[in-house]
């Protein structure tokens, strides 16, 4: 499932989705850990939801999948066709291939009660390309949570705010400041320096 129930240890409720991408530290493949993407949960991501649309007043459908894998092929509400005049199923042209990320505000049992303007639409490979990329860094760090960054303009951050490509420690820091990441040019978790990325046919 794309969306998870309300987490309501945090501070703010809020939907997540399930994890897409993992790197083990427990493997290692030519001096690198070795980095998985799933492809279930990529799946879902695209074409499950929770809701059946966006709607004001919609309530949040949670499913498990496990136990009910027949009432898991809805669309998801991220999947939306931008050409469609009518966003919300049914679709008088189609869902494509894309996920938004819109702002929406709902009360502490999911009901939606605000929707913000559709944000920027990703694709399929963007989503993955961003995947990847995340992914190659802990390879490359060590695989472990400490690799994550507190700064939204690294690759490494923590958490989803978009789809973006990003850099590994941009040296222009659009939110905070340099201290705030630790993979930029001359820090602590820099891959830039020699020897993180090894090439043995051109050492």
């Amino acid at each position: 499932m794309a969306d998870c129930p309300i987490d309501g240890s945090r501070s703010k409720s809020f939907w997540s989705r399930s994890v897409i991408g993992y790197t083990t530290s427990a493997e290692k493949s030519h001096k690198y850990y070795k980095a998985f993407i799933y492809s279930y949960p990529l799946d879902r991501y695209f074409n499950e939801g929770a809701y059946q649309k966006i709607e004001k007043g919609e309530r949040p459908v949670e499913t498990d999948c496990t136990k009910h894998p027949g009432k898991c092929n809805g669309l998801s509400p991220f999947n939306l066709n931008d050409d469609d005049p009518f966003p919300n199923p049914p679709y008088t042209i189609g869902p494509d291939e894309t996920v938004e990320f819109n702002e929406i505000k709902f009360d502490s049992k999911g009901t939606i009660l605000w929707i913000g303007k559709r944000g920027k639409s990703y694709t399929r490979q963007q989503v993955i390309s961003r995947i990847v990329v995340h992914e190659i860094g802990h390879s490359l760090l060590g695989a472990v949570e400490e690799d994550h960054c507190r700064n939204p303009s690294c690759i490494m951050y923590r958490f989803t705010e978009d789809w973006d490509q990003k850099s590994f420690g941009p040296p222009k820091i659009g939110i905070g400041n340099n201290d705030s990441c630790k993979h930029g040019p001359g820090k602590s978790l820099d891959i830039r320096v020699d020897g993180v990325v090894f090439n043995y046919l051109h050492r």
